[in-house]
């Protein structure tokens, strides 16, 4: 029979088991977990809090040498950490830390019950963790406990993250609230002008327009407004001069949150004309009106450019369209589900609060279709194989088809609902650039903006994308909105967007030789019309890499809006060269014009064995592409020569000198080119010539 087991013995059985799974529980926690300055590092980056003020350490503990410094300056002011709390950033992170920074970060979660929570008094953050637990943001275990000292785990500690994040990049103003103060003093009138001399500032007044001298009036023209001082009146007769109404403005409250609805808006074409209208005036009880004949389709031209507009409810799309030297150019973009979430709540002289984002979805498309027309360049059927390179060099500086602009396309003007003299400005344009056949097609989708509070700023950048490519040549598609939050026509703040893609394309000219060894060349000319005269060559074929990337621009506070006036403009490259390459891996290689992952160009199996030496009616070479490293010679062979002719009769002359040198049939190369050597008989009778490319670098 087994042994019976001791009390004292199964005790300390159970302890060591205990004391084994906590150390393990440990040593999993702590490698899954984030010390204090690397969670400050995550909030910072993950909420796009841009830089400090501050150099002077808030910390004595933590100085400008540390890797977590810059960061916690940030944290500092934004008011997620404070000072007089100590911060070790090496200590591991903790239930309690978390809360405090999280709930201080979101500013406006609800304020929780303390006395939920039983062990609330081991914490110093008691606001921050029962708001915390109120919100959901954390929770209590079964018996209400929250263990504020536990080391939380990475994945935990990011989720609620990501769900502070989520929040204050999605705040939403449910109530439009607007109010503005006027220095004292100042009165401020809204009417239409019935005539105006802009020289004089001679100007009829309507009747009902109580304005007087020393008063400011405001009225409409076009999509903007203008702000007049009225200097003299008499009866409905004045004198007005402009005036920035901005200046007298003392402060301004104003929040809420819009839904653009494309069909209720006042549209202006590129030109500046009115295409879709609503009454004149900006009064509380407006309704909009679109033109008489009710049409939802517009069209225009601008720039040489055929424009054509749509609107529905949700979205606004337009197709634009020109004509090319040798083909024709089509570029699209649809607008849609653009929304706006706005607060601005500050002295003018004096910004403290302000939040603006812009959320909407673009469609955009670009076609260029062309035709390398021989009337453009010659005769393609006349290019010999071994002059392809000069001649496709020679060709390309014939002719240069290429588009590059930046088209205006639309300004709308959309009404804040009830309140009065507030309007959104969106501003939509389109810039391309190609010099060849290329199509392309984005889908992108944006979640954009900033918050600034007490000096400080975050950027809200939440962005995907989707992309169909194909390209003959050096492209670029972006869209441009820009957007600004008016009232009384100044801007209060604004921002723009620049979204779409660039892709630049070599092309690479792969050349054989009668033994079917391939030589392959990089060339600078349009690899549309590098592949169009190759067609015409038997022996040459034309391949492409093209290098692009996605362009996410942001900008924001410009000097037309009071806020820029006080911050300065704010730049931001979210999506750039260096982060956000449009093809997987540094490029991607295109054979007839279709994505493959590498290039499948090789050298073709070698003909049958043939004498040294044959008589044919022409010179006849073994390579018709040779690269020879600078420093190195290499000897020319001659595998045939017409009848009656010997080695002796000929002669071989090089096109540049300064690049490859020959003496006799040695070709030695002197520097980095491109240079032809020209073999002929010595009576001129006979002639050939081989393309000889100097590479960049030592042959070693």
């Amino acid at each position: 029979m087994p042994r019976a087991c001791s009390p004292k013995k199964l005790l300390s059985f159970v302890l060591a088991m205990i004391l084994t799974v906590n150390v393990t529980g440990c040593h999993n926690k702590e490698t899954n977990s984030l010390s204090k300055g690397e969670w400050i590092s995550r909030i910072i980056s993950r909420a796009g809090i841009e830089g400090y003020s501050e150099h002077k350490p808030y910390f004595m503990n933590i100085s400008a040498q540390s890797e977590y410094f810059g960061d916690i300056q940030a944290a500092v002011e934004w008011h997620i950490l404070d000072p007089s709390y100590p911060f070790e950033p090496d200590e591991m992170l903790n239930n309690e830390w978390t809360a405090f920074t999280l709930v201080n970060l979101a500013r406006d979660l609800p304020e929780g019950s303390t006395t939920s929570i039983r062990d609330i008094s081991k914490t110093s953050f008691t606001a921050q963790v029962a708001s915390a637990v109120a919100s959901g943001l954390m929770k209590t275990d079964e018996r209400s406990m929250f263990h504020p000292k536990d080391t939380i785990d990475e994945d935990t500690a990011m989720k609620c993250l990501d769900q502070v994040i989520e929040h204050i990049n999605n705040r939403h103003f449910d109530e439009n609230k607007f109010s503005i103060e006027w220095e004292e003093g100042v009165t401020v009138y809204q009417s239409d002008l019935l005539e105006i001399d802009q020289q004089s500032g001679n100007a009829t007044l309507s009747e009902d327009c109580e304005a007087q001298a020393g008063d400011i009036l405001v009225t409409r023209s076009g999509s903007d407004y203008q702000a007049y001082k009225v200097v003299s009146r008499e009866d409905n007769q004045a004198k007005l001069e402009p005036c920035d109404l901005s200046e007298a403005a003392e402060s301004v409250d104003i929040q809420g949150s819009i839904k653009i609805n494309f069909n209720e808006c006042e549209i202006y074409d590129g030109n500046g004309n009115l295409i879709q209208a609503r009454p004149s005036g900006n009064h509380q009880n407006d309704h909009i009106h679109l033109m008489a004949d009710l049409k939802n389709t517009y069209e225009y031209d601008i720039n040489g450019f055929d424009v054509k507009v749509k609107t529905s409810d949700g979205s606004f799309s337009l197709e634009a369209a020109t004509k090319m030297d040798s083909g024709s150019l089509y570029a699209s973009l649809a607008l849609t589900d653009f929304k706006a979430d706005y607060s601005f709540r500050s002295f003018f002289h004096d910004i403290k609060s302000t939040y603006y984002k812009m959320s909407f979805n673009t469609s955009e498309s670009l076609g260029a279709k062309t035709d390398i027309k021989e009337e453009l360049y010659g005769d393609f059927s006349r290019i010999d194989k071994n002059d392809f390179l000069s001649s496709l060099k020679s060709f390309m500086q014939k002719k240069d088809d290429a588009v590059q602009t930046e088209l205006k396309l639309a300004d709308i003007r959309v009404p804040l609902g009830e309140l009065p003299f507030c309007d959104l400005l969106v501003e939509v344009n389109l810039q391309i650039k190609t010099n060849g056949k290329a199509e392309i097609v984005l889908a992108q989708k944006f979640n954009l903006g900033y918050e600034f509070v007490d000096g400080n700023l975050r950027v809200i950048k939440d962005n995907e994308n989707s992309q169909d490519i194909t390209l003959k040549a050096d492209t670029s598609l972006c869209a441009i909105v820009k957007s600004a939050l008016r009232t009384f026509g100044f801007s209060l703040m604004d921002a723009s967007v620049k979204a779409g893609v660039q892709a630049s394309l070599k092309a690479k000219v792969h050349m054989f030789d009668d033994s079917g060894q391939m030589h392959s060349y990089e060339t600078d000319a349009a690899a549309d019309l590098a592949d169009r005269m190759a067609s015409e060559v038997d022996d040459v074929v034309v391949c492409a890499d093209a290098k692009g990337n996605w362009i996410l621009d942001l900008s924001f506070f410009s000097e037309d809006c009071a806020a820029g006036k006080v911050l300065g403009e704010t730049e931001c490259s979210i999506l750039n060269d260096k982060n956000a390459p449009l093809f997987k891996g540094s490029s991607q290689h295109f054979e007839n014009w279709h994505a493959v992952d590498q290039c499948t160009r090789k050298s073709r199996p070698k003909s049958e064995e043939r004498d040294v030496m044959e008589t044919k009616g022409k010179i006849s070479l073994e390579q018709y592409s040779l690269a020879v490293h600078a420093g190195q010679s290499r000897s020319l062979a001659v595998t045939g020569l017409p009848q009656g002719y010997s080695m002796s009769d000929l002669r071989a002359v090089s096109s540049d000198p300064s690049v490859a040198e020959v003496n006799g049939l040695v070709v030695t190369g002197i520097s980095a080119g491109s240079a032809v050597i020209t073999i002929t008989t010595q009576d001129g009778s006979f002639s050939t010539a081989i393309n000889i490319l100097v590479p960049q670098g030592s042959g070693a």
